[in-house]
């Protein structure tokens, strides 16, 4: 079955975001991570996910509803990932699809991940933000990743470093930076 960006932001919308928690900066509407996963899904479709800082694992989620041979959900809060667990289970019972067999929740600190993976998808802290994009240049092939805008010229610098080709495209008062090597 073939999931449209509409349908997606639609089954995102049902899944709790997390807003209560104190550690997330702020939740993005179901429609955005739907863009952003939807602009990602020739990099998503039978590949390696990570999300780093996955919060309430609706970016993990997502990337496992587009065709991802497995996602890890990684964060460094054990409510976020119950709560990513429940949003998993609660997506399967919305859409019939067995995302438990492709999403994978680690509880550590996604800076200390060493394992490579195909993309890297992520809305990083803002106060780590620079050190979570260097982590996801480190590790995977295509990044797609959240940050204000005044924040170009490091992550191209960055970019660079790593032979990545930066890109970008706007969400409100955010920009989404895409890298590929």
């Amino acid at each position: 079955m073939a999931m449209d960006k509409s349908k997606l932001a639609l089954i995102l919308s049902k899944l709790a975001d997390g807003s209560k928690n104190s550690l997330l900066q702020l939740s993005l509407p179901s429609e955005i991570i739907a863009k952003i996963l939807y602009t990602a899904r020739k990099t998503i479709k039978n590949k390696i996910v990570y999300n780093l800082g996955c919060g309430t694992g609706r970016f993990a989620i997502g990337s496992a509803l587009l065709g991802a041979k497995a996602v890890y959900g990684i964060d460094i809060e054990r409510s976020l990932l119950d709560t990513a667990k429940d949003n998993m289970l609660y997506s399967q019972n919305l859409t019939g699809i067995r995302v438990s067999n492709i999403c994978n929740w680690q509880l550590k600190n996604a800076l200390s991940i060493n394992e490579k993976c195909d993309t890297a998808i992520q809305f990083p802290p803002i106060s780590n933000d620079i050190k979570f994009f260097a982590k996801a240049l480190e590790i995977a092939k295509s990044v797609y990743s959240i940050h204000k805008p005044e924040r170009e010229e490091e992550l191209r610098r960055l970019a660079r470093k790593y032979g990545c080709i930066l890109t970008k495209d706007f969400l409100h008062d955010m920009t989404l930076f895409i890298a590929k090597s």
